[in-house]
């Protein structure tokens, strides 16, 4: 099973989307447990059987431009990918104009 994590307990998008990782653990331990002929925890074979709860998107957040442009930056240099200059600009600085 996972971990606990902190989380929120007034956010029913929170909740919900860490209750459905756990009972899809469960579900996939339960599974495995089965094909190598072990015996899964009562807790585990619980869960598994649970129904799937719905998934809550939450809108409450707010999002500018601005703001999700500095997120990508940060997120491309995190990932190493070097910043992309338009072919205008490459054939200017090369003197390739015409």
């Amino acid at each position: 099973m996972t971990s606990p994590k902190e989380y929120d307990p007034t956010n029913r998008a929170q909740v919900f989307d860490i209750l459905r990782r756990q009972i899809l653990s469960a579900r996939l331990t339960a599974t495995l447990d089965k094909k190598q002929n072990r015996v899964s925890t009562p807790t585990v074979v619980r869960l598994s059987m649970m129904p799937l709860p719905p998934i809550v998107e939450p809108y409450d957040y707010v999002s500018d431009v601005r703001t999700d442009a500095v997120a990508q930056k940060a997120a491309d240099i995190r990932s190493g990918r070097r910043p992309t200059v338009p072919v205008e600009e490459v054939r200017r600085y090369l003197d390739l104009e015409g």
